[in-house]
């Protein structure tokens, strides 16, 4: 199986809107980038939910919003999904990204959502 997670391509097209994504699914979500995230599309009314290897505050945080936040990875987290986000850090031979492929959700890597998310906004740079 070769499953294709390279960031460099677009996942999206120049006209995609937030309200559009449907069901997004983070692996990870418990990380400082993709908590963010997370809750950011939270705040846009996107249905957000993820996982992560371990509960932290920032999972904690995330399940005080009303995000469902599963600990451990597991193909059945992401049935209900039409996006699934990565990381760099996630191999393609992650259980959830399998399952992802395999059920033709789309995966997106956190830059691309990160960049959907600016696209709306003015983003200030602190150097």
């Amino acid at each position: 199986m070769d499953i294709n997670m390279n960031p460099m391509r677009s996942a999206f097209e120049a006209d995609q809107t937030i309200s559009s994504l449907g069901s997004v699914h983070f692996i990870g979500i418990g990380g400082a980038g993709m908590s963010v995230l997370a809750e950011m599309l939270h705040e846009e009314g996107v249905e957000i939910s993820g996982c992560d290897c371990q509960e932290n505050d920032h999972t904690r945080r995330l399940e005080e919003l009303g995000i469902n936040v599963k600990i451990g990875q597991s193909a059945s987290h992401v049935k209900n999904s039409y996006i699934l986000v990565y990381s760099s850090a996630i191999k393609p031979s992650n259980p959830e990204i399998i399952a992802a492929y395999q059920n033709g959700v789309k995966l997106v890597h956190r830059s691309d959502i990160l960049s959907l998310l600016l696209s709306a906004k003015r983003g200030v740079t602190v150097a």
